[in-house]
């Protein structure tokens, strides 16, 4: 870099200082290659099956246009891997693309330059439930009884809600709920819950349980990843519904005069331009099972899995785990950043763990998707979602982790138009699992379930050798501990193993 001597008229008249050109530093990402492998292979795999299997209610096979899976460190927040399907050949933009190339990509099917882990917006259905279950308990409703009723239906208003094929298990407590998913229990609760609040009056004074423990594990807000335009997702409560509603609200009584009476958009229309801004037991009711007014990207939903299953902590998702200097003296490690704490008492937490176990056995939504799978080498618990969508075919969700006392991965796969998540979502979780563990005929890519925590080293011409790779000159390790600054780990040269283990002992040494 120059500093530049001018005169009045900006002509350069000598040179103030020089400061020699110095090379860039290496990026070391938290993504491990294969385990990527494993995760675009399942997910590319499972939705090609799904597109071969026939919706039982429109008796057209399933479009499954595009889809997500994502793993995640349970206990750091760092990405291990990430795939979006459709995905594209990234080497076009080398050397600029063609207008035509960039629109094919643009308006292919799926989207492939949309990454649906980050971008995509969904209703994250049952998955949500974990949500639900903690708002209630902290709400004051009792965690272990038997004293939930779950009929087939349930009636708000002059509408009936029900289960999922009508199913009517009896009374239950909120474990056999979670295994069941059963939907009319927690439409009981979002209804009860309303009507405490104050039901359509709006006295400023609602707790609003549910949405106010949404936001609590990270939803409606971005998770902070570094990534560019990741989307915030949708959490809606009494204030949101009004100021949405007024700025909205003109839109909606045009559309009330002007689409063909009668019709379904002409009828939302007509209620919203009346009363739009009030908050009913409809929505309620379908918030608390996820749906609604209710949108999640697969990454929010997988950082609020990671900080069910490490004790409470919310991680900002993050892709970055080191820097390495370009001559290799030395390597700067960057720490989990913890971004919140979930107001969910410990036993709460674990309770809701320990249901989630369940899912994977008889008689729990994923049974048949984890039938033969060798729970004994690796309990894997997880939450099916299957979230209805107006005119298509559900969106299928299943988040996982594994294994379950000691979560050390979490693992959310999404398939939109994909069927139930117990049947097309949970399969690619499986193949997952397999991959990652070396289960069920599988090579395993991870030794003894673990990632590497060695980086790469950097030669004295600058090239970069793969992990213990002999140079001339140790690196000297340090630990970014803020945003002010970095400090040396321990004040003496470290290799970056040990840096590394460091950060993650005390990671884990925050969990619970």
């Amino acid at each position: 870099m120059q500093k530049l001597l001018v005169d009045l008229n900006s002509a350069v008249t000598g040179t103030f200082s020089t400061t020699p050109a110095r090379a860039g530093d290496n990026l070391v990402l938290s993504v491990d290659t294969r385990v990527q492998k494993v995760v675009e292979t399942a997910l590319a795999g499972g939705i090609m099956n799904a597109r071969t299997q026939t919706d039982p209610v429109r008796g057209t096979k399933y479009a499954a246009p595009n889809g997500a899976a994502i793993v995640l460190e349970a206990t750091t927040g760092r990405v291990v891997a990430m795939a979006s399907y459709p995905s594209y050949d990234p080497t076009v933009f080398v050397g600029g693309i063609s207008t035509r190339e960039y629109a094919a990509l643009l308006h292919a099917a799926g989207q492939p330059l949309i990454s649906s882990v980050v971008q995509g917006l969904y209703a994250p259905g049952s998955t949500f439930k974990i949500v639900s279950t903690a708002a209630a308990i902290g709400a004051g409703y009792p965690l272990t009884a038997r004293i939930y009723d779950c009929p087939s239906s349930f009636m708000i208003g002059n509408s009936a809600k029900h289960n999922f094929e009508g199913e009517a298990p009896g009374v239950l407590d909120f474990h056999e709920t979670l295994v069941r998913s059963c939907d009319t229990v927690y439409y009981k609760l979002a209804y009860d819950e309303w009507v405490r609040d104050g039901g359509l009056r709006t006295t400023g004074k609602a707790k609003e349980a549910f949405a106010t423990m949404a936001k609590a594990f990270g939803f409606g807000r971005a998770t902070g990843i570094d990534l560019p335009d990741e989307r915030s997702g949708l959490i809606t409560d009494r204030a949101f519904k009004k100021a949405f509603w007024e700025k909205n609200k003109a839109d909606y009584c045009k559309g009330a005069a002007r689409r063909p009476k009668g019709s379904y958009l002409q009828q939302l229309d007509q209620e919203f331009c009346a009363d739009g801004y009030r908050l009913n037991g409809g929505d309620a009711a379908n918030f608390i099972i996820g749906q609604g007014d209710v949108l999640a990207t697969p990454l929010q939903l997988a950082s609020a899995y990671a900080a069910l299953v490490n004790g409470g902590t919310l991680y900002r998702p993050q892709l970055a785990k080191g820097l390495l200097s370009a001559d290799g003296k030395t390597a700067t490690a960057l720490p989990p950043t913890k971004v919140g704490r979930l107001p969910v008492a410990q036993p709460t937490l674990d309770y809701i763990r320990n249901a989630l176990a369940g899912v994977v056995l008889p008689p729990g939504t994923a049974q048949s998707s984890f039938a033969g799978f060798p729970l004994s080498q690796l309990p894997v618990g997880g939450k099916t979602g299957t979230a209805d969508v107006n005119d298509k075919a559900p969106t299928s969700w299943f988040a996982s982790f594994a294994p379950v006392d000691h979560s050390k991965y979490v693992t959310v796969v999404m398939v939109p138009e994909g069927g139930t998540g117990g049947s097309t979502a949970a399969p690619i979780a499986r193949k997952i699992w397999d991959g990652m563990y070396g289960l069920e005929g599988a090579q395993a890519v991870l030794s003894n379930g673990s990632l590497p925590v060695a980086l790469p080293v950097v030669r004295p011409d600058g090239t970069v050798a793969a992990p213990g790779t002999k140079v001339p000159v140790a690196p000297r390790v340090v630990v970014s501990s803020s945003s002010t600054g970095t400090r040396a780990l321990g004040g003496l040269p470290l290799p970056w193993a040990e840096a590394a283990r460091r950060l993650d002992d005390q990671a884990n040494a925050r969990r619970g």
